[in-house]
């Protein structure tokens, strides 16, 4: 199953994926993003290929 990832240090904490994809990431304590699921479920990766593209850091990619 495909995974996300969020390089937190390209962050710049605008708040847009966990705004965009609720399901699949969430706002942690200190702002920062995190996953919400360990592994992107087949009917969200469309979802999370819009977080990828919606990024405005470039930091979540989706890995095989």
């Amino acid at each position: 199953m495909p995974k996300l990832t969020i390089d937190l240090t390209t962050c710049k904490k605008s708040g847009q994926c966990y705004y965009m994809q609720p399901a699949l990431v969430r706002r942690g304590a200190d702002n920062l993003p995190e996953l919400a699921v360990a592994e992107v479920p087949a009917n969200q990766i469309d979802d999370a290929q819009d977080l990828v593209d919606g990024c405005p850091a470039g930091a979540i990619d989706l890995i095989d």
